[in-house]
């Protein structure tokens, strides 16, 4: 039986929760040998798959292609594969999480570099209105929501339920995540 971490079954939960029920059409079939790769984390079958032409951006039932899948698991080596491989860093969900919000949810900033780096909009809301900041604030992850202010994440951003980043760091009661947010609220 195959072990997974925490962080990883939290990210495929919660993207999954986000995703469901938002078409009434059916689901588009996947090639179905990137993303068993994708979810397995192996970047080895990923190259295969690309080599024998599989489509990079073909999603899941949930519309989750290779890139938020390999984002939500932290594969760093299949994220830097797929991207260099013309990945679309800011392909959506149909509930439109991204891959940066999946890479913010696990709290994975190697991944997130690499995203940002490549053009991800840090700055996309999903269809909840959660931004990849609420995403890390929401963990307590104080090291991915600099790097997202550093790349220009709005901090004034408010959700479907009224919150902006900061209203959900005094929920998580993290007094340094706190002081990073009201310091990055001053400045815009």
């Amino acid at each position: 039986m195959k072990y997974y971490s925490t962080k990883y079954v939290f990210c495929i939960i919660y993207i999954f929760i986000i995703s469901i029920g938002c078409s009434s059409k059916s689901p588009i079939a996947p090639s179905k040998h990137i993303i068993d790769a994708a979810y397995a984390g192996n970047s080895s079958e990923i190259s295969r798959a690309l080599e024998r032409g599989e489509d990079i951006e073909s999603p899941d039932k949930y519309g989750e292609t290779a890139l938020i899948i390999c984002s939500a698991n932290g594969s760093l080596n299949s994220v830097d594969l797929l991207v260099n491989h013309g990945a679309n860093v800011n392909a959506k969900t149909k509930m439109h999480a991204t891959p940066l919000m999946a890479a913010a949810g696990g709290g994975y900033t190697e991944i997130a570099m690499i995203l940002l780096n490549k053009g991800a909009d840090p700055n996309v809301k999903s269809i909840e209105g959660t931004t990849a900041l609420m995403f890390a604030v929401g963990m307590n992850y104080i090291e991915m929501a600099r790097i997202l202010i550093n790349h220009g994440a709005e901090v004034h951003a408010i959700n479907s339920k009224g919150q902006n980043a900061l209203q959900i760091a005094n929920k998580m009661k993290n007094p340094s995540l706190i002081k990073l947010l009201k310091y990055a609220y001053s400045k815009k």
